[in-house]
C-alpha cells in the first residue's frame, strides 16, 4: 500500500491513494484525497530535500512539515541525487534526520544515526 503526504494546517498527514487519482493541493503539489492515517500503520517514508548531509541531515524547503510530522518510530528514507549529498547541511534542533539515503549512485542505511557516524554509499 501507497500513502501519500498532504499539507493539513502546518503539518503533514498521510492518506493512502494510487498516482492517478491525486489532486493539486498546496503549492500546486499533487496530494491524495482520501481519508488520513496513522503514522502507526506506516512502515517507511521516502523523504524529499534540497540536500543531505552525510549524518543523515535533511535541508528541506524551510517550512518545516516533515520536521513537525515525523517521530523516531517510522524508518525515513531521504531521495536524491548523489549531487546533493554534502558533507555540510545547515541544521537546527529540531530537525529530523534521516535513517538512510537512497540516490542514483546507491543506498546508504545506518541502523541509528548518530553525531559522528557517516553515511557509507553502497
Amino acid at each position: 500500500r501507497i500513502f501519500y503526504p498532504r499539507v493539513t494546517g502546518d503539518k503533514l498527514e498521510f492518506a493512502e491513494s494510487n498516482f492517478r487519482d491525486l489532486k493539486k493541493g498546496f503549492a500546486a503539489i499533487f496530494e491524495p484525497t482520501g481519508p488520513s492515517v496513522s503514522l502507526d500503520h506506516i512502515q517507511l517514508i521516502i523523504v524529499p530535500g534540497l540536500a543531505f548531509g552525510l549524518q543523515g541531515q535533511r535541508l528541506g524547503s524551510g517550512r518545516g512539515f516533515y520536521d513537525r510530522t515525523l517521530n523516531n518510530d517510522v524508518l525515513t528514507i531521504g531521495i536524491a541525487f548523489r549531487q546533493q549529498i554534502s558533507s555540510q547541511v545547515p541544521t537546527l534542533p529540531h530537525d529530523v534526520r534521516m535513517q538512510g539515503v537512497l540516490t542514483d549512485e546507491g543506498f546508504a542505511l545506518e541502523p541509528s544515526i548518530e553525531a559522528n557516524s557517516e553515511l557509507h554509499f553502497e
